[in-house]
């Protein structure tokens, strides 16, 4: 049983501390499984040590951008971990990192997520812990976590028309 505070978890009565920015709620939070009944909640340890790995990862980029800006610049999410079920209900891809606690989709206040997904390519010191950033029709960026080395992979998410019918198309900006 995952339960949720304010800045740390317990599980399996083992206190697991989260950074101060961010919070399991956060990243288990869906509009679209309220709507739907769908729970949410991890029910793997790994899960929930790979969000932990996520939010960490998700703090430093905060920290960074609020260096960079001079001022403390909140980054929110807006999907975080997502179980089977509601990854179906959403139509989101059979392997997503989300399902894993290693994706997260997020929104930083006042900056622009075309100009957030350019600060992240700018610093290739903050690569070796990200797999994958996609700059999502330009409304958010999502973040996808490494779980071993690897190249971060870039890409910019679009909809374009093809055979009468919008479908999503991703371009490599590598």
């Amino acid at each position: 049983m995952v339960r949720q505070d304010t800045w740390c978890i317990k599980q399996d009565g083992e206190t697991v501390k989260w950074p101060k920015n961010f919070k399991l709620w956060e990243f288990l939070k869906s509009d679209v499984a309220a709507r739907k009944g769908i729970d949410n909640t991890p029910d793997d340890h790994s899960i929930v040590e790979n969000l932990k790995h996520t939010a960490w990862i998700l703090q430093e980029l905060r920290n960074e951008i609020s260096r960079f800006k001079n001022k403390d610049t909140p980054m929110t999410v807006s999907s975080g971990f997502r179980c089977k079920k509601l990854n179906q209900a959403i139509k989101g891809a059979k392997n997503s990192d989300h399902m894993k606690g290693l994706a997260a989709d997020v929104k930083v206040i006042g900056v622009k997520p075309a100009d957030f997904y350019k600060f992240i390519k700018e610093r290739p010191y903050l690569h070796d812990r990200i797999s994958k950033v996609i700059l999502e029709f330009d409304s958010w960026v999502h973040i996808s976590i490494a779980e071993e080395s690897t190249k971060t992979q870039f890409l910019i998410a679009k909809k374009v028309r093809k055979w009468g019918r919008l479908v999503t198309v991703y371009e490599s900006d590598t």
